[in-house]
């Protein structure tokens, strides 16, 4: 009877501690931003109306959440996709990116995206 008890808290266990590992998976599931490809763009064209000291339309782009983990952060880099592509944003008073500079940002931004919206996710990078 023991060992009826021992094998079945054991099984007990290893069901309890795979449920947790696969809520941890699931957990950390998201396309990340890479703040490689995106932190010296914003910080040169965007942060000084979109940063810590001024928030142009209700936009901070330095707390921005770079993880795909929710609707709203991909609707919101969307926007943010939008205003680039569209030429909207830097405004028109502000230096213009070069091509080279903008492109990457673009590219990267896009294919997050989609990725996001195919429901394809990858494991957060560590």
């Amino acid at each position: 009877m023991k060992y009826l008890i021992a094998i079945t808290l054991s099984l007990l266990l290893s069901a309890v501690v795979a449920a947790q590992e696969a809520d941890d998976r699931k957990s950390a599931d998201f396309v990340q931003l890479n703040p490689k490809v995106l932190a010296g763009f914003f910080q040169k064209h965007c942060v000084s109306c979109h940063g810590a000291k001024k928030q142009e339309g209700d936009l901070r782009l330095d707390t921005l959440n770079r993880e795909l983990s929710t609707s709203a952060a991909a609707e919101r880099w969307q926007e943010v996709l939008d205003a680039l592509n569209l030429g909207e944003m830097p405004p028109e008073d502000e230096p213009r990116p070069a091509n080279a500079e903008l492109e990457p940002v673009l590219d990267h931004l896009t294919s997050s995206l989609l990725e996001r919206s195919s429901g394809f996710r990858k494991p957060a990078a560590k």
